[in-house]
């Protein structure tokens, strides 16, 4: 599933180039913070849609949303005080089955797909904060230190 580990705010900066133009911008975590008793997880996302000439309406005074403001909100992703993992993933791809699956096995979680679309091309990555030393441990024995990252969706 994870194609490469990457260096978050370096992806971020790409982000925000492309959303300078036509571009859309989804962001999905999903999440919990103690193993609750259904094993429900808690869901938030947002998506960000734009149509213009790259970077024709950086000062318009219609503009919802600044460059910046797209930067820092995918910066609170994970912060520098968060133990994190960031991982190119396949663009296109719905990560919402193994990002639910991933979350079910730790306790303290968050597991967030951002994903940038220009036209028909995707490009996506998957970030894993943690906040727990055992589940740091976990996912460093499990997924992030191994030559071969499995599949995590169960299949």
């Amino acid at each position: 599933m994870f194609l490469r580990t990457v260096d978050w705010p370096k992806a971020v900066a790409m982000v925000g180039d492309i959303a300078k133009g036509t571009a859309s911008v989804t962001l999905r975590t999903y999440s919990r913070k103690d193993p609750k008793a259904s094993g429900a997880i808690d869901t938030y996302g947002w998506s960000f849609q734009q149509v213009q000439a790259y970077g024709q309406s950086e000062t318009r005074s219609t503009r919802l949303v600044v460059a910046d403001q797209l930067s820092r909100a995918l910066l609170g992703v994970a912060t520098p005080d968060d133990t994190f993992f960031a991982y190119e993933v396949d663009g296109g791809v719905d990560y919402e089955a193994d990002a639910k699956c991933l979350v079910k096995e730790f306790n303290d979680i968050a597991a967030t797909v951002v994903s940038v679309t220009v036209g028909a091309v995707s490009i996506s990555w998957f970030l894993v904060v943690l906040h727990q030393n055992s589940d740091i441990i976990h996912w460093k024995m499990r997924y992030h230190e191994r030559d071969q990252r499995p599949d995590i969706s169960g299949s």
